[in-house]
């Protein structure tokens, strides 16, 4: 019966790296730097996706922190990122299996700064469109 398992486990990891490998084109949604939530739609079996937006002018710093906060203010994830490209948007790679439907904040700040940063409140639901 062991063997059996551990048969049916080493199946189930090599098809799910089977599917990693394969190209797969990653959704990208801009969030606004904004008083209201925006509301990212994703479909349904989509592994990851990425979370698109600009920093405000004068907004520098060689590195920052991207902070992933649940509704209730969990943190979910934190991310140090490098400064994108002039005129490039930062771009955030979430897996979409760690993000259930439901209210999120992205917390952004310079990685030398102890501000509280800016906040990029957005909405996930999984639906075909």
């Amino acid at each position: 019966a062991a063997c059996l398992l551990v048969g049916l486990f080493a199946f189930q990891q090599h098809r799910e790296l089977a599917l990693l490998r394969q190209p797969q084109a990653v959704p990208s949604y801009e969030l606004r730097l904004a008083r209201g939530a925006d509301t990212i739609v994703v479909r349904p079996g989509v592994l990851r996706f990425v979370l698109s937006f600009d920093l405000p002018e004068g907004y520098t710093s060689a590195y920052y922190l991207c902070e992933i906060r649940s509704g209730d203010g969990a943190l979910k994830d934190m991310v140090r990122h490098p400064v994108p490209k002039a005129g490039a948007p930062l771009l955030v790679e979430l897996p979409a299996r760690l993000y259930p439907a439901g209210k999120y904040t992205l917390l952004v700040r310079a990685e030398d700064s102890k501000s509280p940063g800016l906040r990029y409140p957005f909405t996930l639901e999984y639906r075909q469109e």
